[in-house]
């Protein structure tokens, strides 16, 4: 037996000429253009003669530029035309889905955020969760445009996922889909506090941020307002222009953001025009670990321009560029070209950004009620030991309902206070305090007293 499949194995590797083999050797460190591509030839020639099943050029070609892409880094893929439309809508602020966000690490999808009022928001969804299982399939080694196409579906149909949570056991939620329409602006006054929740960055983010401060400015008068908190959390990100103008509506004058690619020649650098649209009003930004990319670009700025304090937890630390690139397919690859720099010249790839006060969430969000955790005995099946050993837990099927109705279950998460808005708010009242007493030094007494 290990005769014939050495004699296969052997049949498979020196079915081509020593011609070819020579041209296409991979023996060196790297291949030249012309090398590549008679090694790619080679080998899709091999496919489509051997391959059991009929396949096409289109097929392998969009799996090769799959591979290429996704070897690279998290965030660079190929688009098929579906794909590409789907993120077009996304931008533009209405899709259809749980508005999750996501990245695939080490072979798990971790949750960056959940956008507000959406059905995964809605859940008790947090960053940093890990979406185990989606629809009794494992996600392990799944890709992330995969693992969000069999999140997407119809609206008002139902998807079940599993969660793994730190020291909780893994547990099932399912939630029905819907049309996410992102409201990028939410505000109320409170105790005088102006406070401005940023979702999202997409097409109308600065325009209604504006919108939203001169109906605040409306409601109330210079001396009445005792300060801003724009709250950053769980905000993914977005596009890169709206980071740039939303910063800018709070900013005098100073650098906003540098973006640095393989060309020197070609950094670019943003800065603010003159006019706090706030009129220098105290500011707070609240961050934690689920503001990433656009959102990380604002508080970087505000942070090193000296206009506002950051509290709350370090930042995702997703500080890299990707460009869409359409291609004559219909479809784009989306390829990191280069990295954001803070006005200070700090990286915010990898590293993210430190808050100028430490508050930590107490206790989530939403939190699993104590009667309705999921334990060993609900569990009906598991992965298979590689996954589990991976993930470091058994994974849960769907629970079957016993009534066998469809019936929505009752939400086995619930609401806790928000402990680093309540001090944010304390936070900022003491702020704007002690600017009337010693007017110009606040940040800089506060940051000392970090």
């Amino acid at each position: 037996m290990l005769a014939s499949l050495a004699f296969c194995f052997t049949i498979l590797v020196t079915g081509c000429s020593a011609k070819d083999k020579d041209k296409i050797s991979t023996s060196s460190s790297s291949l030249s253009a012309k090398e590549a591509a008679l090694f790619y030839s080679y080998v899709t020639d091999r496919v489509k003669r051997e391959y059991i099943e009929k396949i096409d050029d289109t097929k392998l070609l969009e799996g090769a530029l799959e591979g290429i892409l996704s070897s690279l880094d998290p965030y660079s893929a190929y688009l098929d035309p579906e794909k590409y439309e789907n993120i077009k809508k996304q931008t533009q602020g209405h899709y259809g889905g749980l508005g999750i966000e996501m990245l695939m690490e080490d072979g798990i999808i971790h949750v960056i955020s959940a956008l507000d009022d959406s059905p995964a928001q809605k859940a008790g969804v947090l960053p940093g969760d890990q979406i185990i299982v989606i629809n009794k399939e494992a996600t392990y080694q799944m890709k992330s445009l995969e693992a969000a196409e069999k999140l997407r579906g119809h609206p008002g149909t139902e998807v079940t996922i599993s969660i793994k949570r730190e020291k909780l056991a893994p547990f099932d939620l399912t939630l029905q889909r819907a049309i996410i329409n992102t409201r990028p602006i939410k505000w109320h006054i409170e105790d005088n506090i102006a406070y401005v929740r940023i979702s999202t960055f997409n097409q109308e983010t600065t325009k209604e941020l504006l919108k939203a401060i001169r109906e605040i400015k409306g409601k109330t008068n210079k001396k009445e307002l005792t300060g801003y908190i724009l709250d950053l959390r769980n905000n993914s990100g977005g596009l890169l222009d709206e980071a740039v103008s939303v910063s800018d509506v709070f900013l005098n004058d100073g650098k906003i953001v540098s973006i640095r690619g393989k060309d020197p020649k070609k950094e670019l650098h943003f800065s603010a025009n003159p006019g706090d649209f706030t009129g220098n009003a105290p500011l707070m930004v609240l961050i934690n670990s689920g503001t990433a990319s656009a959102a990380e670009i604002v508080a970087a700025a505000l942070q090193d321009n000296k206009r506002a304090v950051i509290v709350g937890t370090k930042s995702f630390g997703k500080g890299s560029v990707q460009s869409v690139i359409p291609l004559t397919n219909k479809g784009a690859i989306k390829l990191t070209v280069a990295l954001y720099y803070t006005p200070l010249g700090k990286t915010i790839q990898k590293n993210g950004i430190e808050p100028d006060i430490k508050i930590e969430q107490h206790v989530d969000l939403k939190t699993v009620n104590e009667d309705k955790r999921l334990r060993e005995n609900n569990l009906i099946g598991a992965l298979p030991s590689i996954i589990s050993d991976k993930l470091g837990a058994s994974t849960p099927s769907v629970p079957q309902k016993a009534d066998g109705k469809n019936k929505k279950e009752e939400n086995i998460l619930k609401d806790v206070p928000d402990y680093q808005l309540k001090q944010a708010f304390s936070l900022l009242k003491a702020m704007s305090l002690y600017e009337k007493l010693q007017p110009g030094k606040y940040i800089d007494q506060l940051k000392k007293a970090k």
